[in-house]
């Protein structure tokens, strides 16, 4: 999904979203445009993205996301802060070959947020 700059609909980056070997998990990546680092756009749509997977989407598209990942390199330090922003933390250093140097993040819906989920 392509994320744009509010008022022009300026395309500023990317959220790529795909559903992994368990149903409940979906794993994330995203990128944003080096000129629009630093504003706070990835921040808040990876808030937006996660919002609508952990809350949302169980009841508009039938799936049952409850953990989020994401796998961002470790010196990565600008995606490391938008994905603590968004309440995911760090679970496991990859040590596999395709990935020698990338982090796994996860994250998974806090009892404050099933609450807010309006039926």
């Amino acid at each position: 999904m392509c994320i744009t700059v509010k008022g022009n609909n300026t395309p500023a980056g990317t959220i790529g979203i795909r559903s992994v070997f368990d149903p409940h998990t979906c794993e994330l990546n995203f990128a944003v445009a080096k000129e629009y680092q630093n504003r706070g756009i990835m921040t808040e749509a990876l808030s937006s993205v996660r919002w609508y997977l952990l809350a949302e989407a169980h009841f508009t598209t039938n799936t049952d996301f409850t953990k989020l990942t994401a796998y961002i390199d470790k010196a990565n330090y600008a995606a490391i802060r938008v994905l603590s922003k968004n309440r995911f933390e760090c679970v496991e250093h990859s040590t596999t070959k395709n990935t020698p140097d990338h982090i796994m993040y996860q994250t998974t819906p806090t009892y404050q947020e099933f609450l807010d989920i309006e039926f």
